[in-house]
This record gives structure tokens, sequence and C-alpha cells, in this order.
């Protein structure tokens, strides 16, 4: 049976990739993030790694895979120039205005 013939490999309308994929990605990430608050429940000076390997993982390949895709060329840049420059400014200063406002915990 060719790889290309096997029913799992197939995407769904609305599936990502499939439906074993699509259910681990949505439990297995789910277990992970559960388990992190249980690991800095228990341990709270673990707090700082955790989110450290979040935002390394995760944060960052994020950030520049939207950056890429939002402007590929200087069409794009100008088209989307408000996402690339005005939109970052809003975050952060949301981000600060409620760390500082309220508590690190609330943007933790």
């Amino acid at each position: 049976m060719a790889y290309a013939d096997r029913a799992d490999t197939v995407a769904l309308p609305g599936a990502l990739s499939g439906p074993g994929f699509d259910l681990a990605l949505i439990f297995g990430l789910t277990a992970l993030a559960l388990a992190s608050g249980v690991v800095i429940a228990l341990e709270p000076a673990a707090v700082a790694p955790i989110l450290f390997a979040d935002t390394w993982l995760l944060g960052y390949p994020h950030v520049a895979a939207t950056f890429s895709r939002l402007a590929p060329d200087s069409v794009q840049l100008k088209r989307n120039r408000f996402l690339m420059f005005g939109l970052p400014v809003i975050v952060l200063a949301a981000t600060a205005g409620l760390a500082i406002g309220i508590g690190v915990a609330v943007v933790a």
C-alpha cells in the first residue's frame, strides 16, 4: 500500500493533517501545558526555565513565521505595514500596562 493511499494521511475538511495528528496536537499540547502547570505549582522556582522553554520553543518560531508570511516582499510589506510595525507597538503597550497595573502574573 502506498503512503498516499492511506486513509489516515488525508486531511479532512477543517483538519490540519488528519484526525490522528489533530488529536495528538490538541491533547498532547494540552497535556504538556497541564504538566507544566503542575511542575510550577509543585516547584515555583521552575517558572523561569519553563517560561524560557515556552518562549524559545513556541514563541520565537511563531513570530518569525508570521512576519515572514506577512512581508515576503516589498509589496506585501507596504500592504501589511500596520501589522508589521503598528500592532506590535500596541501589543507591547497593552502587555506592559497589564504587567505594571495588575501584575506580571497576568501576562506570564
